[in-house]
């Protein structure tokens, strides 16, 4: 009996997805395509213009706004927040004499900077308009100490809001790493620098730095105090947009 061989065909039929395809172009061009080229989201926009058109030098150094969100600031009360991030700080104290001293110059560090001052009644006759922050000792490892740096947590949320959910983050305006690379071939020798409290640099209007307060006190039999700091932190999601907007206008004007 002759055999009779059988043959299948079979149809493929895949569907471009043209966000994908869209995707995988910017990707190829990544670092390629100048910033110039791409449009901005409108809230990135808005932060955009908000720092801009409100930034101004100082006899040193800038002062620039928050880029709110439309309708903030409009945060809750949380000093009761604030109280309790203090009692234990005060408890760590207790069992680590070394965190505190190291605390204690932290803090004085920043007030004989000029980087916080303390906040009285007679200062403040409005204290509705005002956000606690939480903070917290940090040890900064390097080659030769451990410095401890105070972080404070924009992003805490109390009451289901934080100081973060009220800002804008603004685009980002930092060079693409491929860019960065790629300059250190255009001459003989490249140079790289480091700006010491880069952040810290910067002052907030007093309007905007009301929303950046702690309480503080060494001993728990002291009175409490409340101390504001008025350069922009670390932990603002806005911040790192706001210094290199900054450092690029410092550029152009010099």
């Amino acid at each position: 009996m002759e055999s009779v061989k059988g043959s299948n065909k079979f149809l493929a039929i895949s569907y471009a997805d043209e966000d994908l395809a869209r995707q995988f172009c910017e990707t190829k061009a990544f670092g390629i395509e100048g910033k110039s080229l791409r449009k901005l989201a409108p809230e990135d926009e808005l932060a955009k213009q908000i720092v801009e058109s409100g930034a101004r030098k100082l006899e040193v150094g800038f002062e620039v706004p928050l880029p709110w969100r439309t309708g903030e600031p409009n945060l809750p009360n949380n000093r009761p927040l604030a109280g309790f991030v203090l009692r234990a700080l005060l408890r760590r104290f207790e069992k680590d004499p070394v965190y505190k001293a190291d605390y204690k110059m932290a803090v004085n560090s920043y007030l004989s900077s000029g980087y916080a001052h303390e906040v009285t009644d007679e200062d403040e006759p409005n204290i509705r308009e005002q956000y606690f922050l939480p903070q917290r000792g940090v040890r900064k490892k390097s080659t030769s100490t451990q410095k401890l740096i105070i972080v404070f947590y924009s992003s805490a949320s109390y009451n289901g809001r934080s100081l973060n959910s009220a800002l804008l983050t603004g685009p980002a305006l930092q060079n693409e790493l491929p860019v960065v690379l790629l300059k250190f071939s255009e001459g003989e020798v490249a140079f790289a620098a480091d700006i010491e409290a880069m952040f810290s640099r910067i002052r907030l209007r007093l309007e905007d730095a009301r929303y950046h307060r702690f309480l503080w006190k060494e001993e728990s039999t002291e009175t409490t105090r409340v101390l504001q700091v008025d350069r922009v932190t670390f932990r603002d999601m806005c911040s790192p947009f706001i210094a290199v907007s900054t450092l690029t206008h410092t550029a152009h004007e010099f």
